[in-house]
């Protein structure tokens, strides 16, 4: 009689230990997935909306390789710390645009081979979204994008072809200092592409560059004070000095200019002997005319012993 009044209370021990042991489980498979969650204090901040993470979540996407050909989920996050204003993301959101652009899709080609030319190019939203943000880092005066735009608008690379606001962002660019890009914006001022001609802006950019040894400014601003109306008065000394220093660095115009500068005298006395010598420097290179004139002056006796 006594064992069959302990059965009930051994079969409810053995069900006790037995849910014990079940609920350990369902902890410990909860704590294992948890562990396994891709969250991390990175993906929490950028879902916060913290521009910084976000930027920083977009770089870890794209060096993990994890984004595919397309716009997929380091897009989504370069262009979520873009529209808060973060320039950086607003740049790189736009190279990545860029590239993904230039894909097979974007060739104007089915998956076939066929011409698309009766649709736009796949690649098309994508290029002008990356100039949408090209620009608004430019406009916070981000100088990479500066100069991609100057591109962008020359060519018409997602945007309507416009050598006037190519211009306005090569000006702006320029306010950097950077002799390159004062010699290419004067450059355009002579031409006037994108304006009209303004020859006074240009001897002012190309003595800018020429004096940071740009040669070819310096070439270009002495040749400058040997013409009338070209930004700066006549001044064949001033030019001498600007047109040595290209020669001296190599410049085979610059050298040809000065031989006959020495050779003619215009405007300060001939020194054949000095026209012999910068016409046999430019001559060493190949130029042609400075070879003729150096063989002229030999067929004259001029600067010869």
């Amino acid at each position: 009689m006594e064992l069959k009044l302990l059965e009930p209370l051994d079969t409810w021990m053995k069900s006790r230990r037995l849910l014990s042991l079940l609920l350990l489980r369902v902890l410990l498979l909860a704590f294992l997935a948890a562990a396994c969650s891709d969250s991390d204090p990175l993906t929490d901040r950028a879902r916060s909306g913290d521009a910084e993470a976000q930027l920083a979540l977009a770089r870890r996407l794209v060096e993990e390789g994890r984004d595919g050909a397309g716009p997929g989920e380091a897009v989504e996050w370069y262009r979520a710390a873009a529209e808060q204003g973060a320039v950086e993301a607003q740049y790189e959101l736009a190279l990545l645009l860029s590239v993904s652009a230039e894909g097979p899709s974007a060739q104007g080609l089915s998956p076939e081979g066929e011409s698309q030319e009766a649709q736009s190019a796949p690649g098309d939203a994508e290029l002008a979204e990356a100039a949408r943000w090209y620009e608004a880092a430019a406009e916070q005066g981000h100088s990479e994008s500066q100069r991609v735009l100057i591109s962008i608008y020359d060519d018409g690379v997602g945007v309507e072809a416009d050598a006037g606001v190519a211009l306005r962002w090569l000006a702006a660019l320029a306010e950097w200092g950077e002799a390159v890009d004062q010699f290419a914006l004067a450059e355009r001022h002579v031409e006037g592409r994108g304006g009209s001609k303004n020859y006074g802006r240009a001897a002012k950019l190309f003595r800018a560059a020429a004096e940071q040894g740009h040669v070819e400014a310096q070439f270009h601003l002495g040749r400058a004070y040997l013409s009338h109306g070209l930004g700066v008065l006549l001044d064949v000394d001033e030019a001498i000095v600007w047109l040595s220093l290209a020669a001296d660095a190599g410049h085979v115009e610059a050298q040809n200019l000065l031989g006959i500068l020495y050779a003619t005298g215009r405007g300060i006395p001939a020194e054949p002997a000095e026209a012999i010598r910068w016409f046999s420097m430019a001559g060493e290179q190949g130029h042609h005319n400075a070879q003729t004139n150096l063989a002229i002056l030999y067929r004259d006796g001029l600067g010869v012993d």
